[in-house]
């Protein structure tokens, strides 16, 4: 019994070092941990990984409706990042809407559409697109959300799927100064983790990766509930090589 109980201690002690390892070398353009959704976080533009006012990006973002009768009837901010300099511009701004559990998503384009990045000057005045909206996402479960934006092509996937293709009317308005702002305002009823930042679109079989690594909850804690979900370890007691007895940790 005594050799079973200093075997058992030599596997947690392992398991804690390879959960050590894992945190310590962990995805960096991981921004955020498990959050509620009535406090606002701040990502600071500083803080993205090779941060540029390109057309190509990436965002994905878990969050938990619990209780959709709070601020029923207002729009409620998931996600903004909005400029410092020009008032209304935003690239994105991502909020679930009043009275029904749809996401809309909006990016300020320029206002002329035949022009490409390189010929848009000072003079061009951004505009609001129209908004790309998602239906009916599911309440009281983890949702996972990614907006990747190719050029003016913005794809929305949903729990690794992609639902909405949307093609922005203009160039998208990007300030690379500007802060992400998870749940301003109140937010939502709810949970908010695992915020990703990428320099570039995702293509699908990415994305579905992503939405299979599921939501983490964060943190070291995090990361050991997942990986006691994923690892089992069996004992067993064998008597002439016949097993007797056996339990799981």
């Amino acid at each position: 019994m005594e050799l079973t109980t200093n075997i058992l201690l030599i596997i947690i002690i392992i398991v804690i070092l390879v959960l050590l390892v894992n945190y310590f070398k962990s995805d960096k353009i991981k921004l955020s941990n498990l959050k509620a959704g009535t406090e606002e976080e701040i990502i600071r533009a500083s803080n993205l990984s090779s941060n540029s006012a390109s057309n190509n990006y990436a965002y994905s973002l878990w969050f938990y409706v619990d209780n959709w009768q709070y601020k029923l009837t207002d729009q409620k901010i998931l996600l903004s990042r909005s400029s410092k300099n020009l008032s209304n511009v935003n690239n994105p701004l991502i909020t679930l809407a009043p009275y029904e559990n749809n996401i809309n998503i909006s990016i300020t384009t320029y206002s002329n559409p035949d022009k490409s990045k390189n010929d848009i000057t000072m003079s061009d005045i951004p505009t609001m697109t129209p908004t790309c909206m998602v239906s009916n996402f599911p309440l009281q479960k983890w949702v996972n959300l990614i907006l990747s934006l190719n050029g003016r092509t913005a794809d929305i996937y949903l729990d690794g799927k992609l639902v909405r293709t949307c093609v922005l009317p203009g160039v998208p308005k990007i300030d690379s100064d500007a802060d992400i702002h998870i749940t301003p305002d109140g937010g939502f009823s709810g949970w908010t983790a695992n915020f990703h930042y990428w320099d570039k679109p995702l293509n699908p079989q990415e994305a579905y990766n992503i939405y299979k690594k599921g939501y983490g909850g964060g943190g070291l804690f995090g990361g050991l509930t997942g990986m006691v979900n994923k690892y089992k370890l069996k004992v067993s007691y064998l008597v002439n090589d016949k097993e007797e007895g056996s339990f799981e940790i």
